[in-house]
């Protein structure tokens, strides 16, 4: 079963998608409202991360990448334990998961 994903940050590379499942996915451009994005270390490199933001004008540019549900094993475990998986509504009115700052 095909699963919509917004990606804002290292999923947005061809190379990367093709590591982590295996191969390049058919995407296009949208945007996530509400949110804002800042960086998070993990493992001594610096990644992207969002999370929910008290200023509805803020905006994150990023894409939908259309998976299968078998990829989100692969996902979840490349985003680590410093990410949650939600289901959010995009600008374009989409449905999709995204990768979140989990506040553990």
């Amino acid at each position: 079963m095909i699963k919509k994903l917004f990606v804002y940050g290292t999923l947005q590379k061809k190379d990367v998608q093709k590591k982590v499942i295996g191969r390049v996915v058919e995407f296009k451009p949208d945007t996530l409202s509400g949110f804002k994005k800042f960086t998070v270390e993990i493992n001594n490199n610096i990644y992207p991360i969002i999370n929910k933001s008290l200023d509805s004008s803020k905006k994150i540019n990023g894409f939908v990448l259309d998976i299968k549900e078998e990829d989100f094993k692969n996902l979840d475990e490349y985003e680590t334990d410093a990410y949650i998986r939600e289901i959010v509504t995009l600008d374009s009115g989409i449905s999709a998961w995204v990768y979140k700052e989990n506040k553990l």
